[in-house]
């Protein structure tokens, strides 16, 4: 975040008693420790490797480039 956002953020603080500010942070502080069960799929550990597999074959230069019409092609064998 920068000085600006955070500046901008702070100042709408003023807006919470202690007490709101504080329940506020003990919610922030639940969610970030306990991932929700309905967590988004995309996240799933088995995802991420696969995520990370492809970027490492990407990184190495291990791509293929075909055209539309070259895919159509080998949809059509």
């Amino acid at each position: 975040m920068t000085e600006a956002a955070f500046s901008q953020f702070e100042s709408q603080l003023n807006f919470f008693s202690e007490a709101q500010l504080k329940s506020i942070a003990v919610k922030i502080e639940k969610l970030l420790s306990h991932p929700q069960k309905n967590a988004d799929p995309f996240y799933s550990k088995s995802n991420m490797k696969a995520l990370a597999e492809s970027d490492a074959q990407i990184k190495a230069g291990k791509i293929i480039i075909k055209t539309m019409q070259e895919l159509e092609a080998l949809e059509n064998e």
